[in-house]
């Protein structure tokens, strides 16, 4: 049994390694070649240019196949980004100029030309790599002729490679000589190269794939400074709500000298002996904001490294990041969710961590298999592998699991703040009377549903600028690096969200609802709501995508990330609250 177990560690700790190695350096490849040597042309994925989750195989038309097939061994990073890369029969030698060079000559088929003609009519387009560096070729064009459309399909390549001395910069494809699609004609698929000397400097080569004019624009500066305006204005009634009524309503109540109309407490002041009892459903609220701690550790973690990293340069680099820093920050959600369940007089807590280590994989790996099965039944790439899927069910199950349980234990045996009396160790079961008191009628504002949407709304309202730019990048081809400006918004966005908390619990309280934690929590997590209708809004409006593949595909992803908002968000806001 200890060898079984010895083995596996070893296997998990390789795949972590090499994930990690792919995090941190990507690529151990210095990019340096000699005058004739090989340049690999790899092809990676084939599809519709308006629906970025709909591809295939790039093989999957009829183009040239190479002899043999090679592919590209992908980082877990990769794999589950949707990489696929082959290695194409495009022979190409450093700084060499052979001419036009000749691939294949083939006699179109009918089945060949249905596929072409399918693939132009909905103006696919493909992805090459050529030394690490992405092109892109349009596969055919449509001709409006006196007898009606015609359909074409570009048969040469044409690749403008930029080098400087060994290195090479920059990489252009220019897609050329079209042929008409009707059966048994002649294609002849040719490509050829052109190398050009430039000063050009290696470490600035990916600057042409940055849409600066975009990221950079004026709005995206206008909104952050709109959001700090907003931050400001919360921030100022928050502390006028601190410093002027309830500061002045505890010297009152503490006063051991107040007459007895002063005793007649009203309001919140009547709640002290049940603030802190225990809320319905305790297992799920302490695993949620448990998760939701680790989650907003983890998106700040990888966003400051991005942010220095320069993670767009390298295939898959983000989405392994975020795997990474998963697996290590397991044992917060633990540690949170295991004090707020000790704190609350929690009796279950194997079942609280078993909770917390599997409610997001378990609901995201399902949303994931669900979205897999349907790609496969249209033949699309769009999924994660299973073999991909196992290895993270691997890494999660024995270590994110494990580190899980470890927090779980220090955060039972840690000394926690009672919230409000900054009573240290154990419960605070003692004060709650054992009669729960009677809730009064609340004014319609601050009824649940209400409430909710009110919270959501101003949090909403300081990101969705920069959602625009985010959905951009997933859903419109372009490379995100505007990470220092993304990490500033999710700090304004959690400020925002104190304020917004501590206000809403202060109206609660005064209200006589002692039922702050799950309502606090949903306040937070109302905001996934609003980004979600941004989804559709976005899909509508900012889009070109049709078809039922792509449209299951893109609110699938979009759940996922509501997912994320809804426990992020409700954390902070339950934490705020727990505090004030």
């Amino acid at each position: 049994g200890r060898l079984m177990m010895s083995g596996w560690a070893r296997v998990v700790w390789a795949v972590l390694l090499a994930t990690l190695l792919q995090t941190v350096v990507a690529s151990q490849s210095d990019h340096k070649y000699q005058v004739g040597d090989d340049v690999a042309v790899w092809a990676n994925k084939i599809g519709p240019y308006k629906n970025p989750q709909e591809y295939y195989l790039f093989y999957t038309l009829p183009f040239c196949p190479p002899d043999r097939k090679v592919e590209m061994y992908e980082g877990l990073g990769e794999a589950i980004s949707g990489y696929e890369l082959r290695k194409t029969p495009i022979e190409l030698n450093f700084n060499s100029k052979p001419g036009t060079v000749q691939l294949c000559e083939n006699y179109l088929l009918a089945a060949d030309v249905n596929k072409f003609v399918k693939a132009v009519k909905n103006r696919w387009w493909y992805q090459l790599f050529v030394d690490d560096l992405p092109v892109w070729g349009n596969v055919g064009e449509v001709i409006g002729g006196a007898a009606g459309l015609e359909y074409h399909i570009y048969t040469h390549m044409h690749f403008d490679i930029a080098f400087n001395f060994d290195r090479i910069v920059e990489v252009n494809l220019t897609t050329e000589n079209p042929v008409q699609l009707k059966e048994n004609a002649k294609a002849s698929f040719t490509y050829s190269v052109n190398w050009i000397s430039t000063s050009k400097p290696f470490e600035n080569r990916f600057d042409k794939y940055l849409d600066k004019e975009f990221f950079e624009h004026q709005v995206h500066t206008y909104s952050i400074m709109n959001s700090i305006m907003l931050e400001v204005f919360l921030i100022v009634l928050v502390v006028f709500i601190v410093m002027k009524t309830v500061k002045k309503d505890f010297n009152f109540s503490e006063d051991p000298e107040a007459d007895d109309d002063v005793n007649e407490e009203t309001g919140w002041k009547q709640l002290y002996t049940e603030v802190f009892r225990s809320p319905r459903h305790l297992i799920s609220l302490s695993a949620s904001v448990g998760i939701g701690v680790q989650l907003a550790v983890l998106i700040l973690s990888v966003l400051i490294l991005a942010k220095f990293g320069q993670y767009y340069e390298h295939r898959g680099t983000l989405v392994s990041s975020f795997v990474v820093c998963y697996l290590f920050t397991s044992p917060l959600a633990g540690f949170v969710s295991g004090a707020i369940y000790n704190k609350n007089n929690g009796k279950n807590w194997i079942k609280t961590l078993l909770i917390t280590a599997s409610a997001l994989p378990l609901s995201l790996g399902g949303l994931t298999f669900l979205l897999n099965m349907f790609a496969n039944s249209y033949g699309s790439l769009g999924f994660v592998p299973f073999g991909t899927m196992t290895i993270l069910a691997v890494l999660w199950a024995l270590l994110a699991v494990p580190l899980t349980f470890a927090g779980t234990i220090f955060g039972r045996s840690c000394s926690v703040e009672s919230p409000g009396k900054g009573k240290k160790g154990g419960n605070d079961s003692s004060r709650v009377n054992p009669v729960p008191r009677q809730i009064p009628e609340k004014p319609w504002y601050l009824e649940g549903w209400i409430n909710y949407l009110l919270a959501g709304v101003l949090p909403f309202s300081s990101i969705f600028v920069e959602l625009y730019f985010v959905y951009s990048s997933w859903w419109h081809y372009k490379f995100f690096y505007v990470y220092g400006m993304a990490t500033v918004v999710v700090i304004l966005l959690f400020i925002t969200i104190a304020c917004i908390t501590v206000i809403n619990t202060f109206f609660l309280l005064s209200s006589e609802d002692y039922r702050w934690q799950w309502r606090s929590f949903c306040s937070g997590a109302s905001v996934s709501v609003f980004v979600f209708l941004y989804s559709v809004y976005y899909y509508q409006k900012r889009t070109t995508m049709s078809g039922t593949l792509q449209m299951v595909m893109y609110f699938g992803y979009s759940s996922m990330f509501c997912i994320l908002v809804a426990f992020v968000c409700g954390s902070v806001s339950y934490l705020v609250a727990w505090y004030f």
